[in-house]
Formats: C-alpha cells, sequence, structure tokens
C-alpha cells in the first residue's frame, strides 16, 4: 500500500513539474499581452502619439504585432 502512494505522489509531481513548466508560462505570457492590450487601447482613446506610446513598444517586445491591427484596425492614425 505504501509503494501504491508513493508511486502516486511521484506521477503527480510529475505531473505537475509538465503543467508548470509548459502551459503555466504561456498563460501568463499570455495574460501580460492581454494587460498590454488593454493599456494601448487606452492610448488609442487618448490620442497618445505612437512615439508617447508605452504599451506599443512592449507590445512589439512581447510579438504580439499581429494583436495590434486587431485592437486598431489597422488604421492607427496617431
Amino acid at each position: 500500500m505504501k509503494d501504491v502512494a508513493f508511486v502516486l505522489c511521484v506521477a503527480g509531481i510529475l505531473c505537475f513539474g509538465l503543467w508548470a513548466g509548459t502551459v503555466q508560462p504561456n498563460q501568463a505570457r499570455e495574460r501580460i499581452v492581454m494587460r498590454t492590450l488593454e493599456i494601448y487601447e487606452l492610448e488609442l482613446k487618448a490620442k497618445i502619439t505612437k512615439d508617447n506610446s508605452l504599451a506599443l513598444p512592449m507590445l512589439k517586445e512581447l510579438g504580439a504585432e499581429e494583436k495590434i491591427k486587431e485592437q486598431d484596425h489597422g488604421n492607427d492614425q496617431r
């Protein structure tokens, strides 16, 4: 009985390690991108120029250029 419990504990730890190493970083990155897109949306509404934008360089660094165009509908005239 103790051997089975030990094996199940080891299997649980391995599953958690796999999840923590693969799924969690992607979810964290997506949360950061979503928050940055919210800031970018507020900047668009406030008509802040591209040169003064704080969110635009962050989105480019995160590799979310396609989401920038979705947010401003491809016609950012600032």
